[in-house]
Parts: structure tokens; sequence; C-alpha cells
């Protein structure tokens, strides 16, 4: 029987469930509590807009098959939310590493703010 298992990694804080995948498409309080704590507020280099004003955003959107995970979700304002979804803008790495291409040619490198100060 455990050959034929299927696991799956789940990331607790306290009893709330941090990535769920493919089964709801919002970030939940709990996630946007976590990605307060990693990211610190908008994720593009040199915007200082506080949380409150930050959208949780799929690096992989989710009309192509992104999940509600921590390791698919930044937070970025309103205004840098839009500039990531123009056509023609690419994204390379990760959550952790992330540089988005614009169309311009102009590359933005972002870490998470708590990462980048450590």
């Amino acid at each position: 029987m455990a050959e034929h298992a299927n696991l799956q990694r789940v990331l607790l804080a306290g009893s709330h469930v941090l990535n769920l995948g493919r089964e709801v498409r919002y970030a939940t309080d709990a996630q946007y509590k976590a990605l307060l704590a990693r990211d610190g507020g908008c994720r593009w280099t040199g915007c200082h807009i506080p949380e409150p004003w930050c959208d949780a955003d799929h690096l992989i959107p989710w009309e192509n098959g992104g999940a509600t995970d921590l390791d698919n979700l930044i937070l970025l304002c309103r205004h840098h939310h839009t500039e990531k979804h123009r056509p023609g803008v690419t994204i390379h790495g990760d959550v952790h590493d992330l540089r988005l291409q614009l169309i311009d040619g102009t590359t933005i490198h972002t870490r998470p703010r708590t990462e980048a100060a450590a």
C-alpha cells in the first residue's frame, strides 16, 4: 500500500495550512500573514508600499495551473501587480530570488525584505 501512497508537504502556522495547492485560489489570512513576515510589503525593488496595500500574487498564474502555496506567492502593491501581468513581462527564479524582465529590457531583481536584510 505504501508504494502507491501520495505524499504532500504541509506547512503549519498554529493550526493553519499554508500550502493549499489548487484547492483555493485566493490566499488565506494565515498565508497573507506568512507572506507579510517573509516579504514585508511590496516585493518590487525600490517600492515601499506597506502591506495593507499589497496583494498576494501567484508567480505561476492560477489560470496556468499555479498553486496557492507560499512558494508560488509574493506580495505586490496594486500598481506593481498590474505591471507584472503586462504582456511581454517574463519571470525567472523563485520567491527567494526573483527576476522580472520588462518589455523595455529592464530587469527587476527582488528578494524578500527579510532575506535581503539578513
